[in-house]
């Protein structure tokens, strides 16, 4: 049975996909909490990270001394940078970079040190319903209109920004495990009706997280 890790943003996202699969126990280890059942027959190991680079590599370190997964999906929140995109809208990540790491020549902006200068996820061509691309991540939650247009013109592909997707990504290269990232769109900056929309997105955003990874889930199994 394959082992899949499932890191969440959310607790409420968490606890709506857990009713989803059978023989659930719930472990705690260090400062994370572990809810482990079957899906498909997939041995399952759920998570949330919370916020930023360092609870983000923490919670890959904490699985893979507690689960070892042979894959891990990480599914969360994004801000919108590319104007197409909406409110609630699922994009999947087929490259990912950091968006506030300089570690000067010869590195490329977004690149550590002797690491590689992006990260390519795996199984995107699974939900080809949905946009795919470069994905940017940092210590920083986008409010300042100049941070935005920074980051927008140093990263003119990316689709969307978050705290945790890249470190994810570096701890998994780190262990040799495979990475797929899927994130919601919870605003995008201008959008008309701004406000509303976001109420809106966060009471549905549970539904939509747990409705993308049956989806994935069910399409790893017809690889099987």
């Amino acid at each position: 049975m394959k082992k899949i890790a499932i890191i969440f943003a959310m607790q409420k996202e968490l606890d709506l996909f857990a009713k989803q699969i059978t023989g659930l126990m719930i472990y705690s280890q260090n400062h994370l909490t572990f809810y482990r059942g079957n899906y498909q027959n997939f041995d399952l190991c759920l998570t949330v990270s919370g916020i930023g680079k360092v609870n983000a590599a923490l919670s890959v370190a904490n699985l893979m001394q507690f689960f070892s997964p042979d894959l891990i999906i990480n599914i969360g929140i994004s801000g919108g940078l590319d104007s197409s995109l909406q409110i609630g809208d699922i994009v999947i990540a087929n490259e990912l970079v950091y968006h506030d790491v300089w570690c000067g020549n010869p590195c490329k902006l977004g690149q550590v040190y002797d690491l590689p200068e992006n990260y390519h996820p795996v199984y995107s061509e699974l939900l080809p319903e949905y946009p795919h691309g470069l994905l940017v991540a940092g210590d920083w939650f986008m409010t300042e209109p100049e941070k935005l247009q920074a980051t927008k013109a140093n990263f003119p592909k990316a689709l969307a920004v978050d705290m945790e997707s890249t470190a994810i990504a570096q701890s998994c290269y780190l262990y040799n495990r495979p990475l797929m990232v899927i994130r919601q769109i919870s605003d995008v900056v201008g959008t008309e009706n701004e406000q509303a929309i976001c109420e809106a997105f966060w009471e549905h955003a549970p539904e939509q997280s747990s409705l993308v990874l049956r989806q994935v889930l069910n399409r790893l199994a017809d690889l099987s």
